[in-house]
């Protein structure tokens, strides 16, 4: 299963690659919006789940997430990882994520929600 993470900060996108990848999962990891579009074509009918940093530079995880959408992953779960304790973005992100994971999260919370999504 490959999961697509999306996190600009280079120490939590490698931690949950890390997890991940020790359970069995390939990851893909990006640290901008813009480059997650540029490798849009390669990850075609690839990634099974995306996990979103909401607050990115360039775009916000939100109108990534819109984007993937419109550009043919509309079926693949995204699942927003997110700092905010925003409820304007909290409600906005509802429409478009599977779920949301606060930061700072439990390892064990963030695998149960991956596994609940790959199954």
């Amino acid at each position: 299963m490959c999961v697509v993470v999306v996190d600009d900060e280079p120490e939590m996108l490698g931690l949950i690659s890390d997890v991940l990848e020790s359970e069995g999962h390939e990851t893909v990891g990006f640290e901008t919006p813009v480059a997650v579009i540029d490798a849009e074509e390669e990850l075609d009918g690839e990634p099974d789940l995306f996990l979103l940093d909401l607050m990115l530079p360039q775009m916000d995880g939100i109108a990534l997430a819109a984007r993937l959408a419109r550009d043919g992953f509309a079926d693949t779960p995204k699942v927003a990882i997110s700092a905010s304790n925003d409820k304007l973005r909290a409600a906005r992100a509802s429409q478009l994520f599977a779920a949301t994971i606060s930061k700072p999260f439990d390892i064990v919370e963030l695998l149960n929600c991956v596994d609940k999504y790959l199954s």
